[in-house]
């Protein structure tokens, strides 16, 4: 009786705690909501700038695979809040990347706002 309990509350809790974040639209509200600190929760925060570094992380090894897509090479030495700022501002000017996946998203964010050495 105890186990049907324990499973009922925690299937009955987790719609409540559950938070789609697969397209360009859930990471914009997700960073939106991180960047605000009035509006800040910690699973914003985490989310968002866990998927800033992940993407940063991702890309370390992405340099060591032969033709790769392009990114800024200094990426590593932006701050995340340069990065943060980034998706914020190229996925509030091009809504239509809302509707794409998130690391689609992400991508043209970085190669549309943040400025490449050797790139104009």
């Amino acid at each position: 009786m105890r186990l049907v309990l324990l499973l009922f509350v925690l299937f009955a809790w987790r719609p409540a705690c559950a938070m789609e974040f697969e397209t360009g639209g859930d990471l914009y509200t997700v960073c939106r909501q991180a960047s605000d600190p009035d509006q800040r929760s910690n699973l914003a925060f985490g989310l968002c700038l866990g998927y800033i570094d992940g993407y940063i992380s991702g890309y370390r090894f992405k340099r060591e695979v032969p033709n790769s897509p392009p990114i800024c090479d200094d990426i590593e030495q932006r701050s995340r809040r340069q990065v943060l700022k980034a998706v914020i501002d190229y996925l509030e000017d091009h809504p239509e990347s809302q509707k794409e996946l998130k690391s689609i998203a992400m991508y043209r964010a970085l190669m549309e706002k943040l400025t490449c050495p050797g790139r104009q």
